[in-house]
């Protein structure tokens, strides 16, 4: 048995100071929030950077791990002080949290950079696993500005699976995971 859990990466529109934010989130209830967080990401400055995927979350007991990868060194550091971040199966299983993300905070090296390129890679332990490219310009890049309005309006490309999300609780500039708030 597996739950679909739809992938989400959020970023914002404009890099105002010299640390920068992908959330990552997971949603695993269907019923209609996803309005309420293009909302949330709309108001905190935030923009979807990739297309959404879904990650099938089987019931193993194995955790969600999720990782950044390929940082340019000579233009961003990241502030992850392990190698993956990862969310309790029995918070993903239980279906006690509406949404669940994490963040990832990059330091910008050299100010006069523009572009980010990088990987985000969730997986489940001996399960499935998703990979997203990130290739863009942070001071002007919208290419999914249009998908991320369709999508919360219901009329957009919409793969089976949650499409869930609250308001996200503060993160560490470490990068930790956070729960969504309980039922």
């Amino acid at each position: 048995m597996a739950k679909s859990l739809k992938l989400l990466l959020f970023a914002p529109v404009a890099c105002t100071s010299l640390e920068y934010n992908i959330q990552v989130y997971c949603l695993h209830d269907p019923r209609g929030a996803l309005k309420e967080v293009v909302q949330l990401e709309k108001q905190l400055g935030g923009q979807l950077i990739q297309e959404p995927r879904v990650l099938h979350f089987k019931d193993s007991y194995h955790n969600l791990r999720l990782s950044i990868h390929d940082v340019p060194s000579s233009l961003w550091k990241s502030k992850l002080l392990v190698s993956y971040q990862e969310v309790p199966f029995y918070h993903i299983w239980n279906g006690m949290q509406q949404y669940l993300h994490c963040t990832f905070t990059l330091e910008c090296i050299s100010p006069s950079t523009s572009n980010l390129a990088c990987k985000v890679w969730v997986w489940q332990v001996e399960g499935d696993r998703q990979s997203f490219n990130i290739n863009f310009n942070i001071t002007k890049d919208t290419k999914f500005a249009e998908l991320l309005a369709l999508e919360s309006e219901g009329g957009g490309p919409s793969p089976s699976g949650p499409q869930c999300l609250q308001d996200p609780l503060p993160h560490s500039a470490e990068g930790h995971y956070q729960p969504g708030p309980t039922l």
